[in-house]
């Protein structure tokens, strides 16, 4: 559902945050909330409710109706909305979230845009609230896919091989669909990354050495971080990217479409690092401690339009 939630600081712990931000994109989208005076996304909040109260309680009603919005965007998925205008149902929404803690899913930046925002307008009551679309973490058709790492920056395919291979044993696979299971079998026992190189048919299964994450100067719960132990022993140890360059996507983009990540080698690409899928527990005991994922960590689905719903501020 979507809402408009009071904006609360990170200290209050009330709403976590669990990657890091950008202040290109925090700037770009300051400057369109002054010029437009509204917010047209939602941040994606996700909350844990397991009685599922809002789902067993609520949506059935509106579900039998016809919806106030119906269209299909151009991934062709269908987007269905329905106005929440009983009280009664407002206000069960209101108190099943009363003491729930929000974490961050998608849309840092907006949300730290709207905290900037907020401060910038004090006297405006409607800036003191984000527009928010809420999901149940208990919800089975929730989906959290990987970002994945493309390395543009100039290094020899066979120098990322010998770095990585410090670090984590390696099983060559040969076919695309048995890497990616392979993957994902693998990361349920221990961290493991999958590698594509420059002008090499072979797919490469990461799966980290023993005691290997102890390297990394960190609390121990990002150590057991794919991501962190990617970003801090092999692109900043190894291949020496600086900090600054992570952030900035200098000689590495990091993106989300597993199809344009398996391209890009075939393009400008002279390695490609496919992430498993993240596990949200991992991201829940990451942000409750107050530490952040590596930026461009996780990818949740579904996500709504953009000006599906408009939150106008002034």
């Amino acid at each position: 559902f979507i809402a408009r939630n009071k904006i609360e600081d990170f200290s209050t712990k009330k709403i976590l945050p669990h990657e890091y931000t950008m202040g290109g994109p925090k700037q770009d989208r300051l400057n369109l909330v002054n010029a437009a005076g509204a917010f047209f996304s939602q941040i994606f909040m996700v909350y844990n409710d397991e009685k599922q109260i809002i789902e067993n309680e609520i949506l059935p009603k509106y579900l039998s109706k016809k919806p106030d919005i119906d269209v299909i965007d151009d991934l062709n998925v269908q987007n269905i909305v329905y106005i929440i205008d009983d009280i009664n149902d407002i206000e069960l929404i209101q108190k099943t979230l009363s003491d729930k803690t929000l974490l961050i899913a998608d849309g840092h930046h907006r949300y730290e845009t709207s905290m900037n925002y907020a401060k910038q307008n004090p006297e405006n009551e409607y800036a003191q609230y984000v527009m928010s679309y809420f999901t149940n973490a208990s919800d089975e058709n929730l989906i959290i896919y990987p970002t994945h790492r493309i390395i543009e920056k100039e290094i020899k395919p066979e120098i990322i091989l010998n770095s990585v291979k410090k670090y984590y044993d390696i099983e060559i696979i040969n076919n695309k669909q048995d890497f990616l299971q392979k993957i994902e079998e693998e990361n349920q026992k221990q961290i493991t990354t999958g590698l594509i190189l420059k002008n090499d048919k072979n797919y490469y299964v990461l799966k980290l050495k023993k005691d290997a994450n102890k390297e990394i100067n960190a609390p121990e719960v990002l150590q057991n971080l794919d991501l962190t132990v990617l970003h801090e022993l092999i692109l900043k140890k190894e291949l020496n990217f600086t900090q600054d360059e992570l952030m900035s996507q200098s000689g590495i983009k990091y993106e989300k479409k597993e199809n344009v990540a398996f391209n890009a080698i075939n393009e400008n690409a002279n390695a490609v690092f496919i992430m498993a899928y993240p596990k949200m527990k991992d991201i829940i005991n990451i942000s409750s401690q107050g530490y952040r994922m590596p930026q461009k960590s996780t990818y949740f689905y579904p996500k709504l339009l953009s000006g599906l719903v408009i939150n106008p501020l002034r």
